[in-house]
């Protein structure tokens, strides 16, 4: 199985997408995508993004643009899955 994936590094991860799929995020990785992987190691990476899309939620209600608010508050909740999922991992000292 791993002989068939090509595990292309991305900044918070990895795709694990089969060499023959078509991903349809490009250029973006999509945290909710199943092909999407990450380790620990990530975890600053995460962190920072999750901070970032707070950040422009603010930006975005203060300016009143609403699909931006949901757009980045859907991204900060797949981020928090990640992080606690990540933050389980270390805790229970198993690898991704």
């Amino acid at each position: 199985l791993r002989d068939t994936m090509v595990r292309a590094v991305l900044p918070n991860g990895y795709c694990g997408l089969p060499e023959k799929q078509v991903c349809s995020a490009v250029p973006s990785p999509c945290l909710s995508c199943p092909f999407f992987k990450t380790t620990p190691s990530f975890l600053p990476i995460h962190i920072r993004q999750r901070d970032d899309s707070m950040r422009e939620i603010d930006l975005a209600r203060k300016d009143g643009r609403e699909r931006a608010v949901e757009a980045h508050t859907q991204t900060v909740e797949r981020l928090d899955i990640i992080i606690e999922g990540l933050n389980k991992t270390m805790s229970d000292g198993s690898e991704a």
